[in-house]
């Protein structure tokens, strides 16, 4: 049974610009070390950043009220770990997976689009 459902679109030049200003400050704030060192190696680590931010809007966006707040950007990381590069979640604040699961969400589905100027994620939880 769905018990949320989050979308979100980023522009890439926006994270691009946060980027070219902040620099590592930006990017250790928000991403995780892995997810860093996968959009790093990418040709264009903005549009892959930008996929991840989408990833965790969408991703907090569909969480309960009383989950929100006590979520984190780093709290979760989005990393490719399919043979397709399918985005998969993966909890890194053990605390707020379990708050979570005693929320009773399970699974969490999530889909990453790049087109052009534009990244949009969208989130279900189960």
């Amino acid at each position: 049974m769905v018990q949320g459902i989050g979308i979100d679109i980023v522009a890439v030049s926006r994270i691009k610009k946060l980027m070219d200003l902040y620099g590592t400050n930006f990017l250790e704030k928000v991403f995780t070390g892995p997810e860093i060192e996968y959009c790093s190696g990418k040709a264009h680590p903005e549009i892959h950043f930008s996929g991840r931010w989408a990833g965790k809007e969408a991703f907090y966006k569909a969480l309960p009220d009383q989950l929100q707040s006590v979520a984190t950007w780093k709290g979760i990381e989005i990393l490719s770990e399919t043979a397709r590069g399918r985005p998969v979640i993966r909890f890194i604040d053990t605390d707020f997976r379990e708050r979570c699961t005693e929320s009773g969400l399970s699974r969490f589905h999530l889909s990453i689009s790049h087109e052009h100027d534009y990244c949009t994620a969208m989130v279900f939880m189960e």
